[in-house]
């Protein structure tokens, strides 16, 4: 099972595992109602790497993303069943961008850009 940690934890991390040589995988999600595409996602994204870090959105992201009424299931709850999958090494409480004002405004870690959508 992953682990929880906090940006400056998995800054920390990140840092480390590229140090010795591990490939590090990140992606986020709101992973609201967890479904088989995500689990399928999931496992995709670690076969890119040797260690995969998933952001998990917060409440307040899921909600503006998917609007009032959204997320069904509370961020840590999430966080639990996230971190639970076999695929996921560790997970960050909140996605990057989510996590405070000035963490918005900096360009995230070139391991953290968006790459171009994986096709099955």
């Amino acid at each position: 099972m992953g682990r929880f940690v906090g940006t400056e934890e998995l800054l920390a991390l990140r840092r480390s595992l590229k140090n010795k040589g591990k490939r590090v995988v990140f992606t986020n999600g709101c992973f609201d109602i967890l479904h088989r595409g995500h689990v399928e996602y999931l496992t995709r994204a670690k076969a890119l790497g040797d260690v995969l870090i998933v952001g998990v959105n917060s409440d307040e992201s899921v909600t503006r993303l998917k609007g009032p009424g959204r997320p069904i299931v509370e961020q840590e709850d999430r966080a639990v069943i996230v971190a639970a999958l076999a695929a996921v090494s560790s997970r960050e409480q909140e996605a990057h961008h989510a996590l405070n004002p000035e963490a918005a405004r900096r360009p995230p870690p070139p391991a953290c850009r968006p790459r171009p959508a994986m096709r099955p």
